[in-house]
């Protein structure tokens, strides 16, 4: 029956040895198992040599063999243990282990050579003191630090101790030998069991981390992908914006040469006056416009008169451009048409306001002079007045608004105003943009600075007049940005 035990014992801890070995050389890193293995296998060993085997029913030659396998069965399931507990809580081999090591194998070497081999007190004594001590130093320490499994350990170990404590009992009441054996063989398994659960718990909690792990890169990949598949959208997209804002540039580039040809590509030139403009956008389009027609007389013959307009469209860009077109169509395709400033600025107020939204509207300045005579008449709609230079001594003149916007209101009027243009006066047509331009500090240039700086340079020809200005503007502006279209028209009357 004991014998029946001994073999059962012995097998189970021989079958956990080779698992946790070949868990070993699946998974080198766990070195563990390693030891482990070792610890059960020599366990093992020692019960078949002590329980099993006798060596007094074998010769001499067998006795030997057999107890030399005791001797170092022994010794290598004391270090092999230990070796597990620094292993298996990741501590650094102490000093006092690798001294009872050598010691350990000086006396079974000498033992080796020197039979017959008995017992030894030493071994007996030192190896049992050295793992108890050793063991519970390291499960004491792990239990304080809370490492994982410690206390399944700490258990093997206390069922370890109960072979010893019931030797202890045995002394009080004596204990059968199948119960004495039975106790022995649990505590054995005990703590061969223990070990082997910890490692399993760390197998299966390596095996979840890297699952886990697995199911994170998952994620990671999936966002991963997720992340440049949005990136390549963006490009895509972005690609695309690109595409259509240099489409947007071409047609505005376009927009603007279009618009460009739609004002005088050369002022006219009448007798004995001088004649200049320029106009420069706010952005690539803009909603001003300049013109000068001449005006043919009713009955066909010789005409000295000449139409000149500054006009200023609500708003800037694109829309105030194309509002700007319909205005320059208006006038040029009426002006021949109609001899009355105040009719032609009512037709073409009605052509606004039926071609135009609700809240979109033209500012203009009409003037016609006649070179010959220098009578001259206007009709201002809405616009802001515009200046009248004279010769030197006298204050300079505004042409006042006589009317509303044209295209904000059908059936609005408009009134007629005359002035004279003798030599030495100096008419100024402009649009907003000029007198509201404003600096760093938002101070508007303003009219008072533009008459001043016109009356500085009245005696330049109307080109150099113009180009002036729009000098003066820039300093003035010191590179903010121009906010609004700036138009400026210059007429001198050349002295004879």
């Amino acid at each position: 029956m004991n014998a029946n035990i001994y073999i059962l014992s012995i097998g189970f801890v021989l079958a956990l040895a080779l698992l946790h070995l070949l868990l070993y050389l699946f998974y080198p890193r766990q070195r563990a198992n390693l030891f482990f293995s070792l610890f059960a296998f020599s366990i093992a060993v020692r019960q078949l040599t002590s329980d099993v085997l006798q060596a007094s029913d074998y010769g001499a030659q067998a006795a030997t063999i057999i107890n030399l396998a005791k001797l170092y069965s022994l010794g290598f399931a004391v270090f092999a243990f230990v070796l597990f507990l620094y292993a298996a809580f990741s501590l650094p081999v102490a000093r006092q282990f690798w001294v009872v090591l050598a010691l350990w194998l000086l006396i079974a070497l000498a033992q080796t050579v020197s039979p017959p081999l008995g017992d030894v007190v030493w071994l007996r004594l030192v190896l049992p003191t050295f793992v108890v001590i050793e063991s519970l130093r390291i499960i004491v320490r792990a239990l304080i630090e809370k490492r994982d499994g410690a206390w399944i350990i700490g258990l093997g170990v206390a069922l370890l101790a109960s072979g010893p404590l019931k030797d202890v009992l045995a002394f009080k009441a004596p204990v059968s030998q199948f119960w004495n054996v039975l106790v022995n063989q649990l505590a054995i398994c005990g703590i061969i069991i223990a070990n082997s659960v910890f490692l399993a718990r760390a197998f299966a909690r390596t095996n979840r981390n890297l699952e886990e792990q697995l199911v994170q890169v998952k994620e990671l990949s999936e966002r991963e992908l997720e992340h440049e598949r949005t990136a390549a959208e963006l490009r895509v997209q972005n690609e695309q914006e690109r595409a259509r804002l240099a489409l947007v540039e071409q047609e505005l580039a376009l927009a603007a040469s279009i618009q460009q040809e739609l004002f005088p590509q050369r002022m006219p030139e009448p007798d004995g006056y001088n004649v200049a403009a320029q106009s420069r956008p706010a952005r690539v389009c803009g909603g001003d416009y300049y013109d000068a027609l001449h005006v043919a007389s009713e009955n066909g013959a010789h005409s000295s008169n000449y139409l000149f307009c500054v006009a200023d469209v609500s708003g800037k860009g694109l829309p105030a451009a194309l509002l700007m077109s319909n205005m320059q169509a208006s006038l040029r395709a009426l002006v021949g048409q109609t001899h009355s400033l105040t009719e032609l600025a009512a037709q073409i107020n009605e052509l606004l306001h039926a071609a135009s939204p609700a809240n979109k509207f033209v500012t203009a300045l009409l003037v016609e002079v006649d070179t010959a005579t220098g009578s001259g008449r206007y009709v201002n709609a809405g616009h802001n007045e515009c200046i009248l230079l004279r010769q030197a001594g006298r204050a300079p003149e505004l042409l006042k608004s006589t009317g509303l916007p044209l295209g904000m209101l059908p059936g609005s009027s408009y009134e007629e105003q005359r002035f004279e243009l003798r030599a030495g006066d100096l008419l100024a047509l402009y649009s907003d943009g000029v007198s509201e331009a404003y600096n760093k500090d938002e101070e508007e240039w303003g009219e008072a600075r533009l008459v001043e700086h016109l009356t500085s340079v009245a005696a330049e020809p109307a080109s150099r007049i113009v180009e002036s200005v729009f000098a003066a503007l820039d300093r003035f502006a010191d590179g903010t940005p121009q906010h609004d279209d700036i138009t400026l028209l210059i007429l001198k009357p050349q002295a004879a």
